[in-house]
C-alpha cells in the first residue's frame, strides 16, 4: 500500500445498502456504483499498508487530518478502467537519490524544476506530527458525543472491534460520519473534530517544511493541494497564501494557483461550539456534494490536471479522494493526457499491482521502518536539488571523476540521470577535469548488458558488465533462452522525448549514415565529450563494437585526430584512422554492399558506364572489426596506451564483398575495366592489411589441388581467386594489355601480389623468359624463399624452366643451392639452422622439377 490518507466517500461499498439519512442522490449513486463493481467483478484485496498494522482492516482509509494507524486500512479494490495504465516507472528513466528511496523519473525532476508540478497531500503526510488517524478520529467523536450503545453509529463503530468480522463487512468511516450528522447537529460534530484537530506547541513539522521547498516554483511560490484539514503547512511557513473549499482558484479562467489549497476545508483555530459547520468534507453526503451534486471539488481537480503534473503524497490508492482524482485522468482536455505520479511502499510489483488501471506512474520505495524514512530522506534530498538545482549538478559532474567502478550503483545512476537532460550533458561534457571515458560504458546500455565472460573453471565469471556497471534500477538479465521484448536498462545515449526531436532512432552508434537525423542538443553535448576523451583507449573500443558512428560524433573524433596540436598518441592515431575509414566506407548493411543491386542492374541494362561505376563500388574493400578475444569481449582496455596493443581494442580485418562471383559473365570488351577495378581494389587490400600490421594474413595457392570438396574458401581467398581468374580470361583475350599493365603493379607486396607476379611469370604470352629470370633473380629473400609462396614458385620453374638462358639458370640454381641471407638481429645458429632446412626443402622440389622436365 502507499502513504495512506484521502477521504471518506467510499467508492466501492461493500454492498447496495444506503445507511439510515443518506441523501436519495447518494443512494442512488452508490446503487449504480455497486451494479458496476460486480459487473466488473472488483476483487477485494487484503491491505498491506506501510502506514498501519497488516492485520487492521477498513473500508475508507480517508483521514482529513493524519493516516489511520491500527485498524484503519481499507480494504484494496481495483477498478479495470478503459484506458491502460501509463506505465511504469522502468520506463521513465528514474533515479534515486539513496539506495532504499523510490526512483524520480527525469521528467518529473525537469517538470518540477521548471514550476510545472503540484504535490497533492494525503493524511499520511501529518503521522509524524502526532495527527489522529480517521480510525482514532471517528472514536474520539462518537465517544465525546456520548453515543449510546444500541446508537447507529456506535454499532458501526464496534465492527472495527471485533476482529472477527470480515472486512467486506465493516464499514467505511464516512459512512459512520453520514449516520453520525443524522443522529446529531452537524455542528457538533464539526466542533469535536477541529478540538481533536487543534494545534499544539510542538507538533513535529520537517515533513511539510521538506514538502514546502519541493512546491516552491523558480517564481518562488509554492503549489500544494491537500485534503487535510490541519493547519500543519501554515505552522511550518508562517504568511502561505491559502485558498479554502469551495473559494478554490478559478485555473479554466487563467487565475493561478499559488499558495495552499485545502480541498476539504480548513481547520479554524478559534473554537467556539456555537460557531456552526465549519465546512469540513467528512461524510459520505459531504463527499457527495463536493465532486458529484456540487461538483466544485471535481471541476478544480480537472483543471488542475489539465495545467499541471500532479504528484500523490500520503494517499493510498484505494482512498475515496484518490478514486475521484483519478476519474479526470482519463478525461483528454486540449488533447493532452494528464500526469499524475503516486509515491507508494513496498516492491514494484506490489505497487503497481495496487495502482493497476488507474493511470497513476508510481514510484515505489522500501519500507526500512514505520517513519518511512526511505521516503522522507528522498524527498529530504530531492528538496536539496530543488533549492539550487545547478549545484547539485555541479556536485554530481565532481563525483563522476571519480570513476564508474568507484561508485555505487546509486551513483552511477545519478550521473546517467545528470547526462539524460541537456542542461546535465553540458556540464558533463565541458567539465574540466573531464569525467573519464569509461562512462561510456554505463551511459550504453550494450555494454552493460554486455556478454558475461566465463573463466576456465566455469564457476566465476571473469568479468560480468552488468556488476561492474550496474545502475540501480537496471533489471535483471533476461533467463538463458529467453528474449526480453524490449531492450533491457536505461540508454543514455539514445534519443529520448525531452531530446525533442522527430527522429526517435537517434544514437551516437549503431544507426546508419543515410538515417541519421541531426543530434539534439543533449547528444550533441555527449558528442563533444566523446571526442574530447578520444585519447583514452575504451573509446575506440566501443567505437569498433558498432557499424557506424552518427555522423556528427564521426566529424568531432575526426578533427581531433588530425589536430596538429594534439598529443594523441601514434598508436591511438593509427586505430582511429581505421576506424574512421571504416565508419565512412563500409557498407551500412554487411549482408549487403550493392552487390545484388548490381547484379539486378547488369541482368536488365548490361554492363553500362553507369553499371561498371557501381560494380566499382560494391566490390571494394573495406575494414571491418570483431570484438577483441578473450575477456575483451566485454571488458574495455584500462591502461595507457604504452600498455595496450591493437587486439585489445578490436579485431581489425579487411572485407571482400560479393557472392557467386565465379558465376557472374563477364563480356570480353569489358575485361580490361573490370581487370583495372579488381587490381585497384587488391591493391587498397594490402595497403589496409600492411596499416594494420596483419602479418598473419595468407592468400590461397593459385595452383589449388584438383580434389573437388577438399578445400573451402573463405571471401577473401574468393575474391583472390576470382581477380586471377579475371587475370586468366585476359591472357585469353588481351595479353598486350595485361603484359603493359604487369609493370604497374606494385613491388614486393606480401599480401597478394608477390604471388600473382609469380604467377603471371609463368604464363609464356606475356613475358619472356629472360624478363622472367631477371625478375626472379631480383626478387627479395623474403618474396622468394617464403613459404606462403613456394608453390607459385615451383610451378613457374616448371612451366618456364627450359626456355630460360643457361647463364640465367644457373645463377637460379646457385641461389637455391646457397640459401638465404641472414635477417637483422636473427641469432647466428638459428640462422644457419634455418637457412639449411629451407635450402633443402626447396633444392628437394628443384630436383623433382627438373626429373619432371627430364633435365637431370
Amino acid at each position: 500500500m502507499v502513504l495512506a490518507g484521502g477521504g471518506p466517500f467510499s467508492l466501492l461499498p461493500s454492498s447496495p445498502q444506503t445507511p439510515a439519512g443518506s441523501s436519495p442522490v447518494l443512494s442512488a449513486i452508490r446503487q449504480t456504483q455497486f451494479r458496476a463493481n460486480v459487473r466488473r467483478q472488483v476483487r477485494t484485496q487484503s491491505p498491506s499498508s506501510p502506514w498501519c498494522p497488516p492485520a487492521a482492516t477498513a473500508r475508507s482509509t480517508h483521514n482529513p487530518c493524519a493516516n489511520q494507524s491500527d485498524h484503519c486500512v481499507a480494504p484494496r479494490r481495483t477498478i479495470k478502467l478503459s484506458e491502460p495504465p501509463l506505465g511504469s516507472t522502468s520506463a521513465l528513466n528514474p533515479m534515486r537519490f539513496s539506495p532504499e528511496g523510490p526512483s524520480i523519473p527525469d521528467d518529473l525532476l525537469e517538470e518540477r524544476d521548471r514550476g510545472n508540478v503540484v504535490f497533492f497531500c494525503g493524511a499520511g503526510v501529518s503521522l509524524s506530527a502526532g495527527m489522529p488517524t480517521f480510525h482514532g478520529l471517528t472514536k474520539y467523536v462518537v465517544d465525546e458525543l456520548k453515543a449510546p450503545p444500541e446508537s447507529e453509529s456506535r454499532k458501526m463503530l464496534a465492527i472495527w472491534d471485533d476482529e472477527a468480522a470480515p472486512l467486506a463487512s465493516r464499514p467505511a468511516f464516512d459512512q459512520v460520519f453520514n449516520v453520525l450528522q443524522q443522529e446529531y447537529p452537524p455542528s457538533e460534530i464539526d466542533y469535536f473534530v477541529a478540538k481533536r484537530l487543534q494545534l499544539k506547541r510542538k507538533e513535529n513539522t520537517a515533513a511539510h517544511r521538506t514538502i514546502l521547498r519541493l512546491a516552491q516554483g523558480p517564481d518562488s511560490t509554492s503549489r500544494i493541494v491537500t485534503t487535510n484539514f490541519d493547519l500543519l503547512f501554515e505552522k511550518a511557513q508562517r504568511g502561505l497564501n491559502r485558498f479554502v473549499a469551495p473559494a478554490l482558484p478559478d485555473l479554466a479562467s487563467g487565475q493561478s494557483l499559488n499558495g495552499l489549497v485545502y480541498l476539504h476545508g480548513r481547520l479554524d483555530s478559534r473554537l467556539r461550539r456555537s460557531d456552526g459547520r465549519h465546512g469540513f468534507v467528512l461524510s459520505s453526503s459531504d463527499f457527495g456534494r463536493a465532486y458529484l451534486a456540487d461538483a466544485w471539488a471535481t471541476r478544480f481537480v480537472r483543471d488542475l490536471l489539465d495545467r499541471h503534473i500532479v504528484v500523490l503524497l500520503g494517499y493510498s490508492a484505494s482512498d475515496p479522494p484518490i478514486r475521484y482524482l483519478l476519474q479526470g485522468l482519463h478525461t483528454r482536455v486540449h488533447g493532452r493526457r494528464a500526469t499524475i505520479y503516486a509515491f507508494d511502499c513496498g516492491t514494484a510489483a506490489e505497487v503497481e499491482q495496487n495502482w493497476r488501471g488507474t493511470g497513476v506512474r508510481v514510484l515505489s520505495y522500501s519500507q526500512t521502518d514505520t517513519s518511512h524514512s526511505a521516503l522522507w530522506t528522498t524527498l529530504d534530498a530531492w528538496a536539496d536539488r530543488a533549492e539550487d538545482a545547478n549545484a547539485w549538478r555541479e556536485r554530481i559532474v565532481k563525483l563522476s571523476l571519480k570513476g564508474p567502478r568507484s561508485l555505487t550503483p546509486v551513483e552511477r545512476g545519478q550521473v546517467a540521470s545528470l547526462v539524460r537532460t541537456e542542461t546535465g550533458a553540458k556540464l558533463f561534457a565541458y567539465s574540466d577535469p573531464l569525467p573519464p571515458a569509461e562512462w561510456l560504458c554505463v551511459f550504453d546500455r550494450n555494454v552493460r548488458y554486455g556478454e558475461v565472460v566465463w573463466g576456465r573453471s566455469g564457476s566465476e565469471p571473469d568479468f560480468d558488465p552488468l556488476v561492474v556497471y550496474r545502475l540501480d534500477d537496471d533489471p535483471p538479465r533476461a533467463q538463458q533462452g529467453g528474449r526480453p521484448r524490449e531492450p533491457l536498462g536505461d540508454d543514455a545515449i539514445l534519443f529520448r522525448a525531452t531530446d525533442r526531436r522527430e527522429d526517435h532512432t537517434t544514437r551516437l552508434a549503431g544507426i546508419g549514415r543515410r538515417r541519421a537525423a541531426p543530434l539534439p542538443s543533449r547528444l550533441f553535448h555527449l558528442a563533444r565529450w566523446v571526442a574530447r576523451v578520444a585519447d583514452e583507449p575504451i573509446v575506440p573500443w566501443w567505437a569498433a563494437k558498432y557499424g557506424a558512428l552518427h555522423p556528427t560524433l564521426l566529424f568531432q573524433i575526426e578533427s581531433r585526430i588530425e589536430h596538429r596540436d594534439d598529443n594523441l598518441s601514434s598508436e591511438a592515431k593509427l586505430i582511429w584512422t581505421l576506424l574512421i575509414e571504416k565508419f565512412r566506407t563500409a557498407p551500412e548493411d554487411e549482408l549487403d554492399s550493392g552487390w545484388f543491386r548490381v547484379i539486378r542492374r547488369i541482368n536488365s541494362e548490361g554492363w553500362s558506364n553507369s553499371v561498371l561505376r557501381a560494380f566499382q563500388r560494391c566490390t571494394s574493400p573495406y575494414i571491418k572489426t570483431e570484438v577483441p578475444l578473450g575477456i575483451g569481449r566485454s571488458c574495455p582496455p584500462i591502461g595507457n596506451w604504452g600498455e595496450i596493443k591493437q587486439r585489445d581494442i578490436a579485431e581489425f580485418d579487411v572485407a571482400f564483398p560479393g557472392y557467386d562471383r565465379e558465376e557472374l559473365k563477364i563480356p570480353e570488351a569489358v575485361l580490361p575495366r573490370v581487370y583495372q577495378t579488381l587490381r585497384a581494389h587488391l591493391g587498397l587490400a594490402a595497403e589496409l592489411l600492411s596499416q594494420m600490421r596483419l602479418v598473419h594474413w595468407r592468400a590461397p595457392t593459385l595452383y589449388p589441388e584438383d580434389r573437388p570438396g577438399s578445400e573451402h574458401l573463405s571471401d577473401e581467398d574468393s575474391y583472390f581467386r576470382w581477380f586471377a581468374g579475371v587475370i586468366d580470361a585476359l591472357t585469353q583475350t588481351n595479353p598486350q594489355f595485361l603484359a603493359a599493365d604487369i609493370v604497374l603493379w606494385q613491388e614486393e607486396e606480401p599480401y597478394f601480389f608477390n604471388k600473382l607476379r609469380l604467377y603471371v611469370w609463368a604464363k609464356p604470352s606475356l613475358l619472356s623468359s629472360e624478363i622472367v629470370a631477371d625478375k626472379l633473380l631480383s626478387l627479395s629473400d623474403e618474396a622468394f624463399w617464403t613459404h606462403e609462396n613456394r608453390r607459385e614458385l615451383l610451378f613457374l620453374l616448371k612451366v618456364r624452366w627450359e626456355d630460360i638462358p643457361g647463364n640465367q639458370r644457373r645463377m637460379i640454381e646457385s641461389r637455391i643451392v646457397n640459401g638465404r641471407d641472414k635477417y637483422l638481429s636473427e641469432d647466428e645458429d638459428e640462422f644457419e639452422r634455418s637457412r639449411s632446412v629451407t635450402s633443402a626443402v626447396m633444392l628437394e622440389h628443384f630436383l623433382i622439377i627438373l626429373v619432371h622436365s627430364r633435365r637431370l
